[in-house]
């Protein structure tokens, strides 16, 4: 074989290689919830998830996850983009130790769509009604990303109800 063949068919080899990282890492991305959810649907509804609903006096409804009552109450707030869903993977082994909520919050996952509520103090507010009102006792708070951001103002706002916050690579320093 001459080297301009060996180089084109290196170069042909390079490129099928980059192409099917590159499909694998856009499939990941448009179907990353997507394969959370078959996974929660196939684990973690078998060791006890429900999916329900809490109904706002205003109308707004927040989905969210709840496990067994195997310990004291965490709840989890997820990130930008993604949805409690996002917890998938870690929903079973949380739930040995904890009494689990994940929630889904407007303009993600499945609660109702309120524009009106998408800034992070409608959301916040309506965090701490769920606090006082469906889990009605102190809870770990566990935010990512701009869930961070709600943890720390659910914390602020309704201490009484907050054993401890963890915060998870919020982005305090790039938030107005």
């Amino acid at each position: 074989m001459d080297r301009k063949l060996k180089i084109i068919v290196i170069i042909g080899i390079v490129m099928l290689i980059v192409a099917g990282a590159i499909s694998i890492f856009a499939y990941r991305n448009m179907n990353y919830d997507v394969l959370n959810e078959s996974f929660l649907d196939k684990k973690g509804f078998k060791v006890g998830f429900t999916e329900n609903i809490a109904k706002l006096e205003d109308g707004s409804e927040i989905y969210y996850l709840e496990g067994h009552k195997n310990g004291p109450n965490l709840l989890l707030l997820h990130g930008q983009q993604v949805s409690s869903y996002d917890y998938a993977k870690v929903l079973p082994q949380l739930s040995k130790e904890f009494h689990v909520y994940a929630l889904d919050y407007y303009g993600h996952g499945h609660p109702s769509k309120k524009p009106d509520k998408y800034n992070a103090v409608m959301i916040g507010d309506d965090i701490v009604w769920f606090l006082e009102n469906i889990i009605k006792e102190k809870a770990y708070v566990s935010g990512h990303s701009s869930g961070a951001l709600l943890a720390a103002y659910v914390a602020a706002k309704a201490p009484d109800f907050v054993i401890a916050t963890v915060l998870e690579d919020g982005p305090f320093f790039s938030t107005l």
